[in-house]
């Protein structure tokens, strides 16, 4: 899934690296992940986890469990078991059940307590405060994605043939039986071309934030602070030249507000600033789509980014 290499830091990653002989971390992950798939016999799109799972000693049924997490890794009467937030769809379960299963393949047999996982998928948006603890749940998206079978050999004909656009994304999910996410994003970051997936949502910057904060006490007596549509998250490929700032805000004129007032997807050739000094004309198609920012389901947009242009 990941073309490009991310300058790992952690001793977790480095020993991967150094327990395959591997040249990079990345390459530690796909080796250990493939061979999993290899044991279990799994070549083909859909994966089946359950399989999967009991390849790597853990429990073959997969349980859908209430919980405030996305999903967690348990050992009861010394057996592992995958256990997955039951609110979820089918599909991010899928993923999570995926990643759970990855921390089994990359601790090697290690005896671990309970591992409780949020925001699977989207660690690079998450606060964590401990560098060993946030690259190795990195590690275990990538192994997820390798697991699901979400990388160059089974994306890049896909790509070549529909192009990146939403009616691929469709097929993927449902060739794949994986989430819109993880679909969206595997896409985007695996395309030798430009791309971008940029999900958007309604909110404030900081200092926004703060004064309605302040004026919240005497509402009656000010204009209220309206919230705009904002990155909150983005996906993009390696050549993807515009750095995207999170929480820039988009104009009232372009398609992706109108996809999410319009409740509808549309496409456009814009004009688009990510940082107010520089512009770029690229292809847009929007799609309005509720999605999990920080664990949290919230109204949004989805942009997909191509053919960009440097004015």
């Amino acid at each position: 899934m990941y073309p490009y290499y991310r300058k790992w830091q952690s001793k977790f990653a480095n020993n991967l690296k150094q327990l395959e002989m591997a040249a990079t971390v990345e390459e530690a992950i796909t080796k250990m992940s493939l061979k999993k798939l290899q044991l279990a016999g799994q070549s083909k799109p859909p994966i089946q986890l359950e399989i999967v799972a009991s390849a790597c000693g853990i429990m073959p049924q997969i349980y859908k469990v209430e919980m405030m997490q996305d999903a967690r890794l348990v050992e009861l009467d010394g057996k592992i078991h995958v256990q997955v937030n039951t609110l979820h769809t089918t599909t991010k379960q899928r993923f999570s059940a995926a990643h759970e299963i990855s921390h089994k393949i990359f601790t090697k047999g290690k005896s671990f307590n309970t591992i409780y996982c949020d925001n699977v998928g989207s660690f690079a948006y998450t606060n964590l405060t401990s560098l060993e603890k946030k690259e190795e749940e990195i590690i275990c998206d990538i192994g997820a994605c390798n697991l699901l079978l979400l990388n160059t050999q089974h994306l890049l004909p896909i790509l070549s043939e529909l192009g990146f656009a939403f009616q691929t994304v469709k097929y993927v999910q449902e060739n794949f039986d994986i989430s819109f996410e993880a679909s969206v994003r595997s896409l985007a970051e695996i395309n030798p071309k430009e791309a971008a997936a940029v999900y958007f949502r309604l909110g404030l910057r900081k200092e926004e934030e703060e004064k309605a904060n302040q004026l919240s006490m005497f509402a009656e007596y000010n204009n209220p602070v309206i919230p705009k549509l904002r990155v909150a998250k983005h996906y993009k490929s390696k050549n993807f030249p515009i750095k995207i700032v999170l929480k820039k805000s988009i104009p009232e004129s372009s398609c992706i507000t109108h996809a999410f007032n319009l409740k509808e997807i549309t496409n456009a050739r814009e004009v688009i600033t990510f940082d107010d000094r520089n512009y770029y004309e690229m292809d847009i198609e929007a799609i309005p789509r509720n999605a999990y920012f920080g664990g949290e389901l919230d109204e949004g947009v989805v942009a997909l980014l191509s053919n960009v242009k440097i004015l």
